[in-house]
């Protein structure tokens, strides 16, 4: 958990806390128009950061006159900050610090910045921090920490200085400002340095340092420190700046425990790290107190010595906090080895001699904490004592102690827990903070009565935030207002400045837009919050994440439980970051249950609450975890075997742990860098909860996860980094070794049902949600690779009244719907409420095809929007749909021999026979000559030049080869006559012969072959001449055909589409699509049903057109100089590959009524250009692309307004030698529409579409125009029908005037795109507004102005 510094201010009469440093992720919110449906919720979405919603400022703070803001944002709504400043006179914001150099990013950063951005939690690039400089001038300066130095920024200038350069192999660390703003403290080289500012000079204060090992260093706060005890600080400066206290640190006496990074390409230091990490039961390092003048000289060590040994009964192991107070005392909280004591230290600087101040005492442990607060010496009776949290009466509550520890009372008081401390005006006697008072889910800011008076009751405190919800606050340094930072489970985060006085709003500072784009898109709901009880009565909070049952059916569910359940963490609260958790939204999406439950042991409920893992971890955590299982089953919300666990780190030992100890209810468990066994954890942590391991073996034992194994059942992910510094690989390794001799290899991963990902340490927000959906997905499906896809035969259609499937009975409320596949026919029971993605999924769990794969067309219509009902399409009770599939790159092949081997392999299906026939040989160790082999399918024999594509017709998942050795045939010349001499191989391998007498044998020449096939371009304009690439383009393919190498029909898409390949066979050219056989179409290869009005698969196109579009794309895909000719072979703008209209003859292609040579079966369609690519978008996530290359994707399908825009057609291909990725559009067969309902971009959901457009792409836009388009496409021969000249127009003008108002691609596609299939998009909406405000009679100028008109409009009440 993430807590509130403190820093005191000098200045009379008033204390505040130290700004807070929330990191509030950031997402775009400025747009909340209607969006287009996800197509499913992808899976990248749970790793793109920021979070929806979560664009708020963050590291607020008052300038020292309090009269600005500062604040870290990002302009372009990522993770890249920069200083902003908000002006509370004027009420205007500008940038107040932009790094010249990009600042913090992955590529820059030292180690030990590494190390200490993942023991925080850091995730933000740019500026990550700034202190405000404190002077007694009214020159206003901003110190700003960057890899590059340490900048200065004084507000009234625009450049800012670099004040103290810094260097990858010597850089500077932790650079904090003194309280009076002269000096610059920093640790380099392991050694403590002070700049002065005033001259400029920089003064090494501490020397001795043993910077190559780290094992001696000055200023630096150790691992333990960093890592458990939430200090990140080893040197504090004195109120007066002229001090400084820092630790230093020896770790010369812990061994080393190296870390292999085995993804290296070298060995040695390079490739390995070495860390002092001092295992649970073994010693600390040793930390000691000094004091030096921040002038430099001699040094003062205080009267402590922390660490060093393992002894248990060790009074001063940890130096927890360091804080002054004034008068230039010096405060230590030291802490000892077992956590139950807690002492306060008084030191004198000048001889170090200490004082004891308080002693704070627990039978379980002392929580640490930062509510130290020293008061003021000379303002009141108090002055000179401080303000003290203590959790004596088993909530943590503010108590008020003299100057000599005495406690003079309590602050609060109350079942509930003060957080931390907000601030402190002492002249007022008030004191504000944090808290739980309104419950423990929640947080708010209070305010209470710091001096109060024995004699009477404790008055409550006044509550100041009024919101319910989560409250992070900041408080002026004058104590008149406050910065609200608030946020619930319905609303994201948004900052308000207060008034101290009552907690009335003053202003909003930043308010998040109505609707959240991505939060709407994704149909996140917020999830709900629920109680129940522990075994003893306790109440337990859980939060609940249910399916949509209009998609999904009614409960019981397949459940997955989201598991931390450590100390010290809460996950369950009404906070916006449950909302937004996209792990379990994803995972809901997918139909699975999502549950949450805080077990008891975790954070804000309490010491008795929390101390309940005391000597019982693994054992009442996991207790909680079931009866939070047993009360999903209760409410009929899960059911047993279906209920697994996911976690990481303490979550990822509790899925593992409760799968092993109670097997008969959990399935499966994925568990993520898990301790397995605490021995092998660090000492503060594993000790606080559980003692040493030397007193307390038994419990060491029993929290193992390895001695729980041979209970283990179902099946279990192991995720783990293995250059992981906190949680080390050994663990896994450790419960790997133990269940396999448990006996459980059988059952583990794929073969051993046992699944590791390696995941790099840096990287700690790496996505594992995609395998956690798949494994938990396949619980009743053998791992080992996905469903085979097998024919579908015809069944039945005669079914009795009980009918019932795989899903349930045949209810009611259900439909029959009969599935058209392979030219087979299946029942499937489904419910009119279903959405077309949970009828795929049900389609892809019995059946075994893909999601991806499958498009389901009814009466002519794609079912195409994933996140519709089934009725919204119309289909009712027995109606047929067909399923259009398309099939894996890689095929399947079973090779059997007549002498009985028998082996198995996968090809891809561009490979021919050939090819084949080469693998056989090495499959078989050489046992048949690949020039030897024959094969056949099903009785065929086949040639080596046939494609595997080819022989897969029927959609098999396997096909089965025959291999014999081929007969050897030898002609022997006899006079005019010859003898045939045939030599083959029997069923025992051994040779016969067979010879025969061709006396009557004749010779026959063979006449010339007759050119069997026709490939023409069609030209309807006598002025078009073909550039060279075209002409090319049909030569090679022209040649291919010669040669005799046939069209291989591909596996994709709906329609006919066929790969052309060169004279060698081994190479494909171009792709040709038959306008015949286009969706719909009369010789529609698919067995799609005839389009009964024309109309094709998408709204608003027509059957035969699609060709006729595919090439009007690549014409309108202007270049970058002007409109496109064929002159000249210039790539257009977004890449659209060369394509042409031509008419083709062939046997190749589909004739369903016989194939002669004749004029009646010459075929027209597009050919295009083959394009050599690694795969489609489809195949990978979308944050590898390059901006500008899906911008230009987007400037053209916004432009034709694509109706089919899905990362499958968008081909990723690698240029130049650094391997640039280059992104092809294809298959725009539906582009151009007459009217836009099935608009449909795949990249309106990459983050991608959120970047403006670059100025040279406002440019290439800025020169469309649509009036020149369409007689462009006139020219080349297709006059547009008025509707899509219509389109063309309006898109036209979407797109310019979008761009011009500086929208970005995600905005305007977003107006062109329905949020649902029944709700009109905003395009839709202007259309509709200027029709019926037209006029009879209205020309189409007329009619594209009142358009404009209203476009306007709305675009102005989107932006403002």
């Amino acid at each position: 958990m993430q807590s509130v510094d403190e820093e005191n201010n000098n200045k009379k009469n008033l204390k505040r806390s130290r700004s807070s440093s929330y990191d509030m992720p950031v997402t775009d919110s400025n747009f909340a128009q209607s969006l287009d449906d996800c197509v499913l919720f992808p899976v990248e979405e749970i790793v793109q950061y920021p979070l929806p919603g979560y664009i708020a400022p963050t590291s607020i703070s008052f300038s020292p006159d309090d009269t600005i803001i500062t604040y870290l944002f990002s302009p372009d709504h990522t993770l890249n900050r920069k200083v902003f400043a908000f002006d509370l006179k004027t009420c205007k914001q500008e940038l107040c610090f932009s790094p010249p150099d990009g600042g913090l990013d992955e590529s820059n950063i030292s180690p030990e910045e590494k190390l200490r951005r993942e023991r925080l939690r850091e995730r933000g690039l740019g500026v990550t921090r700034y202190e405000w400089v404190k002077t007694s001038s009214k020159k206003k300066a901003i110190m700003v920490p960057l890899p590059a130095g340490i900048y200065f920024q004084d507000l009234s200038h625009s450049k800012a200085e670099l004040k103290l350069p810094s260097t990858s192999g010597s850089p500077i660390i932790d650079p904090h400002l003194s309280p009076d703003g002269t000096m610059l403290g920093y640790v380099k080289d392991c050694e403590l340095h002070v700049l002065n500012l005033i001259c400029n000079e920089s003064k090494q204060l501490t020397y001795g340092a043993r910077p190559r090992g780290n094992d001696l260093t000055h200023g630096l706060a150790e691992y333990i420190a960093q890592e458990e005890m939430d200090r990140k600080n080893g040197y504090w400066w004195s109120l007066d700046s002229k001090f400084i206290a820092f630790t230093e640190v020896d770790s010369s006496d812990i061994p080393l425990f190296r870390i292999m990074h085995q993804g290296k390409s070298s060995v040695g230091s390079e490739a390995q790290e070495d860390h002092p990490y001092p295992f649970a039961g073994a010693s600390n390092v040793k930390v000691r107190l000094g004091v030096v003048s921040s002038s430099g000289g001699p040094i003062t060590w205080m009267d402590l010595l922390c660490g060093g040994t393992d002894q248990p009964d060790s009074e001063e192991e940890y130096l927890a906090r360091v804080n002054w107070m004034h008068g230039n005392t010096l405060i230590a909280q030291v802490l000892n080895r077992s956590h139950s004591k807690l002492k306060i230290l008084k030191f004198d600087i000048k001889t170090g001699k200490r004082k004891v101040l308080l002693v704070e005492e627990q039978g379980t442990w002392v929580t640490l904490h930062d509510c130290f607060t020293p008061l003021d010496r000379g303002v009141t009776k108090f002055s000179g004592g401080f303000i003290w949290a203590s959790e004596k009466t088993g909530f943590k509550h503010l108590y008020l102690h003299d100057a000599n520890g005495t406690c003079l009372g309590p602050i609060t008081e109350g079942d509930w827990m003060v957080e931390q401390i907000a601030g402190v005006n002492e002249a007022a006697g008030l004191v504000y903070f944090t808290g739980t008072l309104e419950g423990p889910l929640e947080s708010h800011l209070y305010c209470a009565k710091l001096f109060t008076d024995g004699n009477q009751a404790l008055q409550g405190p006044v509550k100041l935030t009024r919101s319910k919800g989560k409250h992070v606050v900041v408080l002026d340094h004058h104590m008149k207002n406050f910065v609200d930072i608030h946020d619930s489970l319905d609303s994201p985060p948004k900052v308000l400045l207060c008034s101290l006085l009552d907690g009335s709003s003053i202003m909003p500072l930043y308010e998040p837009s109505f609707t959240v784009p991505r939060f709407k898109r994704l149909q996140l709901e917020p999830p709900e919050l629920v109680d129940l009880r522990a075994i003893d009565g306790t109440t337990l909070y859980g939060v609940l994440y249910k399916p949509d049952e209009t998609r999904f059916g009614p409960p019981p569910y397949k459940t997955l439980i989201s598991v931390y359940g450590g100390p010290s963490v809460q996950l369950v609260s009404d906070s916006w970051i449950n909302t937004v958790d996209m792990r379990a939204q994803y995972l809901r999406s997918k139909g699975i249950l999502v549950w949450k439950l805080d077990n008891r042991g975790t954070a804000r409920r309490g010491l008795k609450f929390e101390s309940s893992l005391k000597y019982n971890v693994g054992g009442i955590d996991a207790d909680d975890q079931l009866t939070g299982a047993l009360w999903l089953m209760e409410k009929g919300l899960a059911k047993v075997g279906h209920i697994g666990l996911y976690g990481w780190s303490y979550g990822g030992y509790l899925s593992a742990m409760t799968l092993a100890r109670f097997p008969d209810v959990f399935r499966c468990a994925v568990s993520g860098a898990p301790v397995t066994s605490w021995d092998g954890y660090d000492t503060f942590y594993t000790e606080k909860y559980m003692g040493l391991p030397s007193e307390r073996e038994e419990g060491y034992e029993y929290s193992s996860v390895m001695h729980h194994v041979h209970k283990m059942e179902g099946r279990l992910l192991l995720v783990h980094g293995m250059i992981d510094e906190n949680v080390h690989f050994r663990h896994t390794a450790r419960l790997v070794n133990a269940l396999v001799a448990a006996g459980h290899k059988k059952k583990l991963g794929w073969k051993w049902r046992l699944k590791f990902e390696f995941l790099i340490r840096s990287s700690f927000h790496l996505n594992f949600s995609s395998p956690i959906a798949s494994f938990f997905a396949k619980l009743d499906s053998d791992l080992q690779g996905s469903v085979a896809l097998s024919p579908v035969y015809e069944e039945s259609l005669n079914f009795p009244s009980n009918f019932t499937s795989q899903y349930g009975p045949f209810s009611g409320d259900s439909i029959l719907i009969y599935l058209s596949v392979g030219g087979s026919v299946v029942p499937m029971c489904v419910t009119e409420s279903d959405s077309i993605a949970s009828v795929k999924l049900r389609i892809q769990a019995s059946k075994g095809f893909f999601v991806k794969k499958q498009k389901l067309v009814f009466e002519g219509r794609e079912l195409a929007r994933n996140n519709s009902c089934v009725r919204d399409y119309g289909v009712t009770d027995g109606n047929l749909l067909h399923l259009v599939l398309r099939l894996s790159d890689l095929q399947a092949i079973t090779v059997k021999t007549v002498c009985g081997k028998e082996f198995e392999f996968h090809v891809e299906r561009s490979r021919n026979v050939g090819y084949v026939k080469q693998q056989i040989a090495k499959k078989g160790k050489g046992f048949v000559d690949p020039k030897d082999q024959e094969l056949t399918c099903d009785g065929e024999e086949l040639e080596d030049k046939r494609l595997i594509n080819d022989i897969c017709k029927s959609n098999d998942a396997m096909i089965h080869l025959l291999v014999r050795k081929s007969a050897k045939v030898r002609a022997k010349p006899i006079e005019k006559d010859f003898v045939l001499s045939i030599e083959a191989l029997n069923l025992n391998g051994e040779k016969t012969a067979l010879v025969r007498d061709f006396a009557e044998c004749q010779v026959v020449e063979r006449s010339p072959l007759q050119r069997e096939f026709l490939l023409e371009p069609l030209i309807v304009n006598s002025k078009i001449e073909l550039s060279l690439g075209i002409k090319r383009l049909i030569y090679s393919t022209s040649d291919g055909l010669e040669r005799g190498n046939e069209p291989v029909q591909s596996s994709e898409g709906s329609g006919g589409a066929y790969f052309m390949q060169d004279s060698s066979g081994l190479k494909y050219v171009s792709v040709f699509k038959p306008i015949d056989e286009e969706p719909m179409a009369a010789n529609n290869p698919r067995g799609l049903p005839l389009s009964l009005d024309g109309e094709g698969l998408k709204k608003g196109t027509r059957v035969g057109e699609g060709a006729l579009r595919e090439v009007a794309a690549y014409i309108l895909d202007h270049p970058r100089s002007g409109p496109r000719t064929f002159y000249h072979e210039e790539k257009g703008f977004a890449g659209v590959p060369p394509t042409v209209m031509v008419k083709c003859l062939h046997r190749g292609f589909n004739h369903p009524e016989g194939y002669e040579y004749a004029s009646k079966n010459v075929k027209i369609g597009s050919l295009q250009m083959f394009m050599e690519n690694n795969g489609s978008c489809e195949d990978m996530g979308p944050r590898a692309f390059p901006v500008h290359e899906v911008h230009k994707i987007s400037v053209l399908d916004i432009r034709l307004a694509n109706a089919d825009r899905h990362a499958g057609n968008i081909l990723v291909s690698r240029e130049g030698e650094e391997g640039q990725i280059v992104l092809i559009p294809i298959d725009h067969g539906y582009c151009l529409p007459e009217k836009y309902e099935d608009c449909t971009f795949d990249w309106l959901y990459w983050p991608q579409a959120h970047q403006p457009y670059s100025s040279d792409t406002l440019e290439y836009i800025k020169s469309l125009d649509a009036e020149q388009d369409i007689e462009l496409l006139k020219f080349h021969g297709w006059d547009l029908p008025p509707e899509s000249a219509r389109t063309l127009r309006i898109s036209t003008m979407l797109l310019k005037k979008g761009a011009e108002k500086g929208l970005t691609p995600f905005a305007i596609g977003s107006i062109m795109c329905r949020e649902t299939l029944k709700k009109e998009s905003v395009i839709e909406q202007i259309i509709q507004e200027a029709q019926e405000a037209e006029l009879p009679g209205t020309s189409e100028g007329a009619f594209l102005e009142s358009v404009s008109s209203i476009m306007d409009r709305r675009l102005d009440d989107l932006i403002y």
